[in-house]
């Protein structure tokens, strides 16, 4: 029987910080990406506990409850005004950041009552890529 691929050495897992803005501004969009590697055979502990090292916000401080599977086709912004003018019976208007949005390409399932947990029984794989979605507030 064939061992899938990436199911020994490092895996390379990416975490995009994706900033949710609301208020008079509303949109999705990609601020940051940090890339860490774990072993392939890593529990939600060791990786948790390598993005800590990243040293910075909110990377060094998420918890696994924290992230999500990344969803480009989630992107982008509302070009409606929310400000002066504004009209509530007018439809948003959401202008998605990319037009053919690649696939979500693993899924998050940690368990919390088990932090040694495997990776891959959590749902991810070499090349995962996860998201911390920030929501900002902006006032009018």
């Amino acid at each position: 029987m064939q061992k899938a691929q990436g199911a020994e050495g490092e895996w390379t897992i990416h975490i995009h910080l994706v900033e949710h803005g609301d208020g008079v501004v509303n949109h999705m969009l990609a601020k940051k990406k940090v890339s860490i590697t774990v072993p392939s055979t890593a529990t939600v502990q060791d990786f948790i506990n390598v993005l800590h090292k990243t040293n910075e916000y909110p990377f060094n401080s998420a918890t696994a409850m924290d992230l999500t599977p990344f969803d480009e086709s989630k992107l982008g912004r509302d070009t409606k005004s929310y400000g002066r003018g504004y009209d509530p019976d007018e439809p948003p208007n959401w202008v998605p950041t990319h037009p053919n949005p690649q696939p979500v390409n693993c899924t998050w399932y940690p368990s919390l009552e088990d932090p040694q947990q495997e990776l891959i029984a959590a749902g991810l794989c070499n090349g995962a890529e996860l998201a911390i979605v920030k929501v900002s507030f902006w006032k009018g």
